[in-house]
């Protein structure tokens, strides 16, 4: 996977996370926006909010 598909794979699940679960998807996906700014990968948000989420 490169960086375009993975990019593009993370965008599809923040879409369905917000059609799922409204405003905590939202205010997760603002959280691994500010994530990835700081250290270039958002792969430790992704899996916080999945265990968050279940």
């Amino acid at each position: 996977m490169d960086d375009t598909q993975y990019d593009e794979f993370v965008a599809a699940e923040h879409r369905l996370m917000e059609t799922e679960y409204g405003d905590l998807a939202a205010a997760e996906r603002r959280v691994l926006e500010t994530e990835y700014d700081e250290y270039g990968t958002n792969a430790s948000g992704l899996v916080r909010l999945r265990m968050a989420i279940e």
